[in-house]
């Protein structure tokens, strides 16, 4: 039999065509798929992502597993590697480029991370003052910095994004080892969830500085899947470590407190809300397997239970940061609702077009601009024959017309 003539595979395509599967014919400075679908070309270097586990999108989805399934069989490491580990900064942090960053964190990004002054004030300082003795977390900050001036200087985005990919994938390097282990300091605990706080931002406020926003066929079940698995592992770091993870300088950062001055008014429309409510939880209840239904019924009044307290922030008085009243819904909703809609099942569809008016009331938030008529519009491509009265008000919340 002659031997299989040997090929050789480029790795040298661009980053859209690597996501999407895709042969790229690696003309610069524009492929032909990106050209025929209006996306951003944007060639890599391989040495930045050379695996599709080393992509921005979806960095931890498999950490955030062995996490929710840890074992007291763990295994551990002594507390000296721990503290080399956090200890030990490469020299190629201190350079001009990752100095902007950190400076562009240090002014402006810090209080696009809650609403609530004295939490402002621990993300401007605290945070960083424990990101110069572990490297990892002192990574995520420079990733998300960078990635927030993706948002605002679209000229820069494409390189903007390259760096935020460097930096995330150099703090994932750290981050992943460091997850299955049980015999870890409080210093690594509290900076693993910080690290895995920059995630969640850098896992929402990607898509829309790659464009993912304007595709002819919208992603915004995937997209959410990704954002979803990243609060989740940061919620079972709190589970598991809360006395270790939020203590000394970081605990406010879940506590109440005063709202800005500045916080924008948030939209509410009572009537028109509890009717599509009621519709949602109606077309739950019809459906056929019991086990299902449950399942939808639950994630609904989850989710209804967040536009309630939206709708009733105090302005005045302790209260949560909106901010993180959007992450409570992907973090507590049952793992039953994410498996229908890992398979496209159509109502769970449905249900996620209902979070998507919850995002966009909080479109001030530079991480979640874009995301509600993004997954409304996800919802009625995919659903719109069978749920297209369901689908009428999310579709008028976030302007998505006929």
């Amino acid at each position: 039999m002659p031997a299989r003539r040997s090929h050789k595979k480029s790795r040298n395509g661009c980053g859209p065509c690597k996501r999407r599967h895709l042969k790229c014919d690696e003309i610069h400075p524009e492929c032909a798929n990106c050209h025929d679908h209006g996306l951003k070309c944007l060639y890599i270097p391989a040495r930045t992502l050379d695996s599709s586990r080393r992509k921005l999108r979806c960095p931890e989805a498999h950490a955030v597993t062995e996490l929710e399934t840890l074992s007291p069989e763990s295994r551990t490491i002594p507390s000296a590697s721990q503290e080399s580990v956090a200890l030990s900064i490469s020299p190629q942090l201190y350079n001009v480029t990752a100095g902007k960053l950190l400076h562009h964190y240090t002014t402006s990004v810090y209080d696009t991370l809650s609403t609530i002054p004295s939490q402002q004030k621990v993300w401007q300082t605290s945070v960083v003052q424990i990101a110069f003795g572990h490297e990892f977390l002192l990574r995520g900050i420079l990733a998300v910095s960078a990635l927030h001036l993706a948002h605002t200087e679209s000229n820069m985005a494409p390189q903007l994004i390259v760096e935020a990919a460097e930096h995330q994938q150099a703090a994932l390097a750290e981050f992943r080892p460091l997850v299955g282990l049980m015999d870890v300091s409080s210093g690594i605990l509290q900076s693993m969830f910080l690290l895995s706080c920059f995630l969640s931002m850098s896992a929402f406020g990607l898509p829309r500085a790659e464009g993912r926003f304007k595709l002819p066929n919208p992603t915004g079940v995937e997209d959410f899947l990704t954002c979803a698995y990243l609060v989740r592992g940061m919620t079972a770091l709190v589970e598991r470590w809360r006395a270790s993870v939020l203590h000394s300088g970081i605990d406010n950062l879940t506590r109440p407190g005063i709202q800005s001055e500045t916080l924008p008014v948030i939209d509410s429309e009572p009537v028109a809300e509890l009717l599509a409510f009621s519709n949602l939880y109606a077309s739950c209840n019809a459906e056929p397997c019991a086990e299902t239904s449950f399942t939808y019924l639950r994630a609904v009044q989850v989710l209804h239970e967040q536009f309630t307290q939206l709708a009733a922030l105090p302005r005045h008085g302790d209260s949560q940061s909106p901010i993180l009243l959007a992450l409570i819904w992907p973090a507590t909703v049952s793992q039953e609702y994410l498996l229908h809609l890992e398979e496209r099942k159509p109502r769970a569809i449905l249900i996620l077009a209902y979070y998507g008016v919850l995002l966009h009331r909080l479109d001030f938030f530079w991480c979640f601009r874009g995301w509600g008529k993004h997954l409304v519009q996800t919802s009625v491509s995919a659903t719109e024959d069978m749920h297209e009265e369901l689908l009428a008000w999310p579709r008028a919340v976030v302007g998505l017309y006929p």
